[in-house]
């Protein structure tokens, strides 16, 4: 949910540039006007992260509830958070991807 926090944050202007929260890349930390830019650009993919982490915590525990107790249900909840977590990794590199070309078209030297 944190991502989904941030991600609103960054849609109404509330998440300055900062060392702890965000999308920081060499390009995006450059100044206030890359990170605004940036962080605009990833505001999508950010959002996006955000619900796939909570729906595939969801389903990791329902998986888990059901399958408690089976001699399959272990190798399948596993299953199901390692192939969400590479979900939202992925989601997350791209909009990192994203914020810094968004971030280098305001000052291409960073």
């Amino acid at each position: 949910m944190l991502l989904v926090v941030v991600a609103r944050a960054v849609h109404s202007g509330g998440l300055e540039r900062n060392g702890l929260m965000g999308v920081r890349t060499k390009a995006t930390m450059h100044c206030d006007e890359c990170w605004r830019v940036g962080h605009r650009a990833a505001q999508p993919g950010l959002r996006r992260a955000g619900w796939v982490a909570a729906v595939a915590a969801v389903v990791c525990v329902g998986l888990a509830a059901v399958s408690s107790g089976r001699s399959w249900g272990e190798a399948v909840t596993l299953t199901a958070f390692g192939l969400s977590y590479a979900g939202v990794v992925a989601v997350l590199l791209h909009a990192t991807i994203v914020a810094g070309r968004a971030a280098r078209a305001v000052h291409p030297r960073c």
